[in-house]
C-alpha cells in the first residue's frame, strides 16, 4: 500500500498571524514580520508505504515528508528559502499483538537560503534536529499508554548561536506518557 500527497500555497505575509508555524526563531521573524511584508511560495510532498511482508523487524510502515517556502520579501532583499523535512518508521504488533512502536526524525522549517538575516550573515546555521521514538501498549480494547522521548538540538537555530558564539545551543530533551481512552 502506498499513499502520496502534494500541497501547495501561496502566502501574502502581512502579519505576525502569517508566520509560518514551528519554525525557527528567525525564519519565524522573516516569514510573519511586517515590516518586511514577505510574500511566500509554499510547497509540500510527502509520502508512505506500508510493505505486504509480516517480518517483524522490517517496519510495518515508513513515510517522509520535505516541505520547502520560497520567500519573497518586498524592497530590495533577494528571496529567501526554508526547508523542512522528516522521515518515520512504525512497527505494528511489536512484541505483542496490538502493541505499536514508531521513531522519526527531521527538521522543523528553517533557512538554507538568507542574505539578510544578521545571525545567518554572522555565520549561524539556522537549522534544529528532532527526534523522537514511542512504545503504544495496548492494555485492552479500550485504553492505551504511549509513553514516549524525544530530543531537540540547537532549538531556537540560529537566534542563539552565531560565528562569535559558536557554542550557544540550546538542546532540548523531553519525556512524554500519553493514555488513550476510546468509548
Amino acid at each position: 500500500k502506498f499513499g502520496l500527497a502534494i500541497a501547495y500555497t501561496y502566502n501574502k505575509g502581512q502579519t505576525n498571524k502569517s508566520r509560518i508555524p514551528t519554525a525557527t526563531d528567525e525564519l519565524s521573524d522573516w516569514s510573519g514580520n511586517s515590516t518586511y511584508k514577505a510574500n511566500r511560495v509554499n510547497y509540500s510532498l510527502s509520502a508512505y508505504w506500508e510493505p505486504e511482508s509480516t517480518d517483524k523487524v522490517f517496519p510495518s510502515s515508513l513515510s517522509a515528508g520535505i516541505g520547502w517556502s520560497d520567500i519573497y520579501h518586498q524592497g530590495n532583499y533577494d528571496p529567501s528559502l526554508a526547508i523542512s523535512w522528516s522521515i518515520g518508521a512504525t512497527w505494528d504488533d511489536l512484541l505483542n499483538k496490538e502493541n505499536k512502536a514508531g521513531i522519526a526524525i527531521g527538521q522543523s522549517p528553517h533557512f538554507v537560503r538568507n542574505t539578510t538575516s544578521h545571525e545567518i550573515r554572522a555565520g549561524a546555521d539556522d537549522d534544529l534536529f528532532l527526534t523522537e521514538a514511542w512504545y503504544e501498549y495496548s492494555i485492552n480494547d479500550n485504553i492505551s499508554i504511549t509513553p514516549g522521548v524525544f530530543y531537540i538540538h540547537d532549538l531556537y537555530g540560529s537566534e542563539n548561536e552565531s560565528a562569535a558564539n559558536p557554542d550557544n545551543v540550546i538542546n532540548n530533551f523531553g519525556l512524554v506518557l500519553n493514555t488513550s481512552f476510546k468509548f
